[in-house]
């Protein structure tokens, strides 16, 4: 992953405007609530399959 910073970047800016638009459209507590869950999404990634290189 230590290749890939730029697109990390870019992935990381994309997700916090629009999480600031979810913000204004609902409420910051609704925000909050949804990102404590994010890191659960990291977690699962570890159950997906190995993809073998061709």
């Amino acid at each position: 992953m230590p290749t890939k910073i730029g697109l990390i970047f870019g992935i990381s800016g994309i997700a916090a405007a629009g999480l600031g638009a979810l913000a204004d459209a609902t409420s910051i507590e609704h925000v909050f609530n949804w990102c404590a869950f994010l890191p659960l999404l990291g977690i699962i990634t570890i159950l997906l399959p190995r993809m073998k290189h061709t």
